[in-house]
């Protein structure tokens, strides 16, 4: 309880000199906090004019992390990979696994995308990605999609071949971490069926496996700038839910 309240006190916002951390100011500065961590800009600056709290966060440190969201959320794995290398030159090198981890969604992916009209982001090989060499002008930001017919739904050998070559790719890296061997596996898996997305795997192909990983990379780049990896707020509806079990347990 003292480490929380430590957290929200002293993250969320500072206080103006001689101003009190009442409970309705903390409470202010949760909401505040929630909003800046998930990057929601213009209501965090809104609520904050309101309320007369101060950004802990540069704005266009949160907007580019929103940038950075927005691509992982439409699927665009590889593009958000050197948009981070550029943004956070030395963050995926300090954390491979996370790394590994958007690579083998950026697998899924490409096989999601096999015969999908939705935006694709370039084929990246993995040396590309570890090296930042692509170029990552604000193409990045369209959001097209063109009418294709149905013969151009059929996967072309191209992208047959980049697909197992990036899978080729993945699997020589070798990590030793059991959970991502299990991970590139499963996604290694969806190769077996003629329609992934309707086999028994085929979850994995889902718009909403993408949101732990984007939290997980947001959360990577707030530590990254010494702010708390989970806003306030979370971490005290965490603490009540654990405090309920917990009086449920013992009666």
């Amino acid at each position: 309880k003292t480490k929380l309240r430590r957290e929200i006190q002293s993250h969320s916002s500072p206080a103006p000199h001689g101003e009190n951390n009442d409970l309705d100011t903390v409470l202010k500065k949760m909401v505040f906090g929630y909003m800046v961590h998930h990057g929601y800009c213009g209501a965090a600056e809104n609520f904050a004019k309101a309320t007369n709290l101060y950004f802990f966060e540069d704005i266009p440190s949160i907007q580019n992390r929103q940038r950075v969201q927005k691509l992982i959320m439409k699927g665009l794995i590889g593009d958000a990979i050197v948009l981070v290398q550029e943004l956070y030159p030395t963050l995926l090198g300090n954390k491979p696994e996370l790394l590994f981890k958007l690579q083998i969604r950026n697998f899924i992916e490409m096989i999601n995308n096999l015969n999908s009209s939705e935006p694709q982001s370039h084929p990246y090989s993995i040396a590309s990605l570890m090296n930042g060499s692509e170029d990552t002008d604000e193409k990045m930001e369209v959001d097209l999609k063109p009418e294709v017919n149905e013969a151009d739904r059929q996967p072309s050998r191209q992208a047959l071949e980049q697909l197992l070559l990036f899978g080729r790719e993945l699997a020589a890296q070798n990590t030793q971490d059991e959970d991502l061997k299990r991970q590139l596996q499963e996604a290694f898996s969806l190769l077996a069926y003629r329609d992934p997305k309707q086999s028994p795997i085929g979850y994995l192909l889902h718009a909403n496996q993408r949101e732990q990983l984007c939290a997980d990379l947001n959360s990577a780049i707030l530590e990254s700038h010494g702010l708390p990896r989970q806003p306030p707020l979370e971490m005290a509806i965490s603490q009540s839910k654990n405090t309920v079990v917990e009086c449920w347990r013992r009666g």
